[in-house]
């Protein structure tokens, strides 16, 4: 920052800089209040309290590997642990809202390595000589060198340990509450688990790899000292105990408190655990399950859970063919469990058995109004006509995503029902193939969507006739074609000065993916070039494109036979 910058920040009143660092804050801009934090004194004091209530985002801790990124993460967690021995010049573990134990693992995992070495002599200097713990002798594995490894889950619990007794102690000392409002881990521990959340008063979120680590004690813990947790994320669920443990804890939570529950991948979840969320039917707004298919027909014991307004089920992809056939009361169950979930504006249903059907009466519903729907299916074996005279009363969606391996789905109909739901901003039926004449009523009619995805049935590549109709559509930011085309030069700079021609700027930011040009309408390297530079110019945009049957790529499998 020049001297010219400094004054200016200097000159203004520090409450304007309090609400510049708050709407940094707000939209979970790190770079912007670390610039800021860098300006003075003053400023750091303004500014590092909120930058490490969202250190997680830091672009060290999201990055990729390099060196420097991976000696600015050590940067930050060196500060965060100094600080908790008080060997640091501020509190920064005090100011942070989410210990991510997750994110110093991976951290670790690198120091661990010999080409990181300096950085690990450094990052465990003094005061942090405690936190290097080196694998016992009978657990260690020699390493070419001969040199100890860490004991990673041992610095990590040690970690976790000291911050949240220092945070504990800390605000016990000075009358305060604790700041920190989410814990998240690879290996949490059951043992260690209720000493840590109990001293975190504010504990809001709770995120662990393996759900099976957490049972009733737990929750207990949870229930007398974390008067506000309300959600929960399991990456996965494996053990033989897990559906009963993890029911005894969400029963042994306070009723009506959970408000987000999320299981990942891979589980042992069924219907007890199922049945247990129903203890939080009047607070569970938001439910995301993976759900395998020994657990499908256990789907009805959620029908307690009716306040949902954000639902996703993602359905192994192993479900026997025709389940539904022998499982028909659970397929009624589980349309009659959705149509009464009548606050529900967000849908995600990935392999669900009987998808169409089940829809089919859940969006006739007339209190039901979606404002986003997401729909991928293996295969199309049912009537798709209720369907779509369904889906065509949703005239709230903002949002479509309809994705399935059949590659043509509902005809006209289909077609006919999107162009009802004239709010739509994102249209993603890139797997879907259009007829020519559906494409150009889609263009035609959803003037105002601004993400749209699709493939094209036509025997014939599709041409620049395409582009000018893409021309038409007023609101387009995202452009994903996976149609056969044979767009020319002249025909894609028209597009981008048509759209660069709007008074509104509507098209800023224009991405463009074009997945299957024909071979032998390949761009050459000036003209994506100048492509690129054209859109970049006028509407700061960028296009990718890739070819069918690539004549370079052939000509090279050529020489290397």
């Amino acid at each position: 920052m020049s001297g010219t910058q400094a004054s200016t920040v200097v000159a203004l009143p520090q409450e304007i800089w309090w609400l510049v660092s708050q709407e940094f804050t707000s939209r979970r801009d790190f770079l912007s209040l670390f610039n800021l934090a860098r300006v003075n004194r003053s400023m750091a004091k303004l500014a590092l309290p909120l930058l490490y209530s969202i250190h997680e985002l830091s672009p060290a801790s999201t990055g990729d590997t390099a060196i420097v990124d991976t000696k600015k993460w050590a940067v930050l967690w060196r500060s965060i642990l100094a600080s908790s021995l008080g060997g640091a010049m501020y509190s920064y573990c005090l100011w942070i809202k989410s210990l991510s134990l997750g994110n110093l693992h991976s951290l670790l995992e690198d120091l661990a390595r010999d080409q990181y070495k300096d950085i690990r002599t450094w990052f465990f200097g003094a005061p942090l000589e405690r936190f290097h713990i080196l694998q016992s002798r009978a657990s260690n594995v020699a390493t070419r060198r001969n040199r100890a490894l860490m004991d990673i889950e041992s610095i990590i619990f040690e970690v976790a340990n000291q911050i949240t007794d220092f945070i504990k102690t800390s605000a016990t000392e000075h009358d305060k509450t604790v700041g920190l409002t989410s814990l998240e881990g690879y290996h949490l521990p059951t043992a260690r688990l209720p000493r840590w959340v109990s001293r975190l008063s504010l504990l809001t979120s709770l995120a662990v790899r393996d759900g099976s680590v957490l049972n009733s004690t737990i929750a207990e813990a949870i229930r007398e000292n974390c008067p506000h947790f309300r959600e929960l994320v399991c990456h996965y669920c494996v053990g033989p105990d897990v559906d009963d443990d993890l029911a005894g804890f969400l029963s042994s939570l306070s009723p009506n408190t959970l408000q987000s529950f999320t299981i990942m991948s891979a589980n042992r979840v069924g219907a007890i655990t199922h049945a247990a969320l129903g203890r939080h039917s009047s607070s569970l707004s938001q439910l995301s399950l993976y759900v395998e298919d020994s657990a499908v027909a256990g789907l009805p014991f959620l029908s307690d859970c009716t306040n949902l307004v954000d639902l996703t089920l993602d359905v192994c992809g192993t479900v026997p063919p025709l389940w539904e056939q022998t499982h028909k009361e659970e397929v009624r169950q589980i349309a009659s469990w959705l149509q009464q979930c009548t606050s529900l504006k967000k849908l995600s249903v990935i392999n669900l058995p009987s998808t169409l059907s089940i829809l089919a009466e859940v969006l006739k519903v007339p209190g039901i109004r979606l404002t986003d729907l997401e729909i991928t299916m293996q295969t199309i074996q049912e009537d798709t006509s209720a369907f779509s005279s369904a889906m065509a009363t949703q005239s709230d969606l903002k949002t479509f995503i309809f994705r399935s391996r059949d590659g043509w789905f509902g005809g006209s109909e289909f077609i006919h029902a999107i162009c009802q739901c004239t709010k739509l901003r994102k249209l993603d039926i890139v797997t879907q193939m259009l007829k020519i004449g559906d494409f150009y009523k889609v263009t035609d009619t959803m003037k105002d969507v601004e993400e749209f995805a699709f493939d094209i049935d036509s025997d014939e590549p599709i041409g620049d006739e395409c582009v000018y109709a893409l021309g038409t559509m007023h609101q387009l930011k995202t452009l994903t074609i996976n149609a056969t085309t044979a767009f020319t030069y002249q025909g894609l700079l028209a597009l981008f000065e048509n759209l660069g021609s709007d008074p509104l700027g509507s098209h800023q930011g224009l991405s463009i993916h074009i997945m299957r040009q024909v071979g032998t309408q390949k761009f050459s390297q000036a003209q994506v070039k100048k492509l690129n530079a054209a859109l970049s110019k006028q509407l700061g945009g960028k296009m990718e494109i890739t070819y069918d049957a690539d004549p370079d790529e052939l000509n090279e499998s050529d020489f290397s036979d």
